[in-house]
């Protein structure tokens, strides 16, 4: 009959699975953050004719309009006076880019 194998070291054990258990929540805890720290975007504008938009700490701005124009050509045709004076003011009371520029990743 064969003779079990020594037991291991227990302290040796410990510490072999705190280490695994150390890099799983360090593993866990970078996806939480790349998970929940996406920036907000500060947004200036009107939904229905335009406006910027700026990413905290990309050091950007962007130009942005509605991808699908006519969608929004009733709530810009019932815009109160004021919203069309101010988009006109913009530049953007008119669709600017006729090919919708749509930007994803970086």
């Amino acid at each position: 009959m064969d003779s079990p194998p020594p037991a291991p070291d227990v302290a040796q054990v410990l510490r072999r699975n705190r280490t695994l258990q150390y890099g799983h929540l360090a593993t866990r805890l970078a996806l939480a953050a790349a998970l929940f720290a996406v920036p907000f975007a500060w947004f200036a504008g009107d939904s229905a004719f335009g406006g910027v938009m700026v990413l905290p700490g990309s050091h950007g701005m962007f130009f942005v309009q509605p991808a699908d124009w006519q969608e929004y050509e009733q709530e810009r045709a019932g815009a109160e006076p004021r919203r069309r004076d101010l988009a006109e003011q913009a530049g953007i009371s008119a669709l600017l880019e006729k090919e919708p520029n749509v930007m994803v990743g970086g």
